[in-house]
């Protein structure tokens, strides 16, 4: 995985936590530092963390080492920019969530299919709309195909992305993550077909026994093709015995999105309306040094960075 992030010039970093020669703990972080501009390598300085910490449950103290650690090389290396984000939800696990050096805290909650529930169970909770736009799918045909063709992915995405004023997810990174994980058989990409026509996409990557849609592409139709992608990939996955199929995001009650109104009611009741069930997760954002982020935002704004 640290070939996926050499694209933004970022490094590796680990965590980790042993008792007796025993690993009972740790997280990866990236550092970075600008190479183009060696004379601005402090004011450019960032330290970034996606998903929780992994730990054997039988050490909880394991989360407040790692956390004390991480701030003491924060702090010591005077880095300016800092940022820690959830992933599969449950904020225990979080770094810097408890002590977040007085950062910004942005909360949301990550759903999920419960998977360890029968396949009779999740309909039921299945909201009736969604129950018939499934109905409506196999009526008309709709099909569920495992393609790992990116480039096919990837043309879908930028389809979905064509008419839209937010930017689409990077492709080269994608690409990039896409060969990493499907060296290792961590990723596989879904799409529902009508037709001989691909409608909707999910871009899976696999880990232990939880699945989780990472990206997905879809285009406009009228045959449910979104919902009886998902609704099928759970069960695809249920027969794996997998424990969760993960669909990432959604709005926490009572946090405000006024910037992003369809991720809060467009993409979320999408999600919610699934048999889901959701954990709470949150991104933290430090800015050790007000002064030094601005003028690296401007220095590389001027320097095209």
């Amino acid at each position: 995985m640290d070939s996926v992030y050499e694209l933004f010039n970022s490094e590796a970093l680990y965590f980790q936590c042993f008792l007796d020669q025993k690993l009972i703990g740790g997280i990866k972080a990236y550092t970075y530092k600008s190479k183009k501009l060696p004379v601005c390598k402090g004011i450019s300085s960032s330290f970034t963390i996606l998903g929780e910490c992994i730990n054997d449950p039988s050490y909880p103290d394991v989360i407040t080492e790692l956390n004390k650690a991480i701030v003491s090389y924060i702090l010591s290396n005077r880095i300016v920019r800092v940022r820690s984000s959830g992933y599969y939800g449950g904020t225990d696990l979080l770094p810097l969530y408890s002590n977040n050096l007085n950062g910004f805290v942005h909360h949301f909650n990550v759903s999920a299919f419960d998977l360890t529930r029968s396949q009779e169970e999740l309909w039921k909770h299945t909201k009736e709309s969604h129950r018939r736009n499934i109905n409506k799918a196999i009526k008309s045909g709709v099909e569920l195909v495992e393609d790992n063709d990116i480039e096919r992915f990837l043309l879908l995405l930028n389809e979905t992305y064509a008419h839209q004023s937010k930017q689409a997810p990077n492709q080269a990174f994608i690409k990039k993550l896409f060969a990493a994980l499907f060296e290792k058989g961590y990723v596989k990409i879904y799409f529902a077909k009508h037709n001989g026509q691909y409608l909707a996409s999910s871009f899976v990557i696999e880990f232990g026994r939880f699945a989780e849609y990472a990206f997905g592409g879809n285009l406009k139709n009228n045959v449910g093709a979104g919902h009886y992608l998902h609704w099928n990939i759970a069960l695809l996955y249920q027969q794996k015995q997998y424990l969760r199929y993960i669909l990432g995001q959604v709005a926490a009650e009572g946090t405000s999105y006024q910037d992003n109104k369809k991720f809060e009611q467009g993409i979320t009741r999408f999600k919610k309306d699934f048999a889901t069930f959701e954990l709470p997760s949150a991104s933290i954002e430090i800015i050790t040094s007000p002064v030094k982020y601005k003028a690296w935002k401007l220095i590389g704004r001027l320097a095209g960075l």
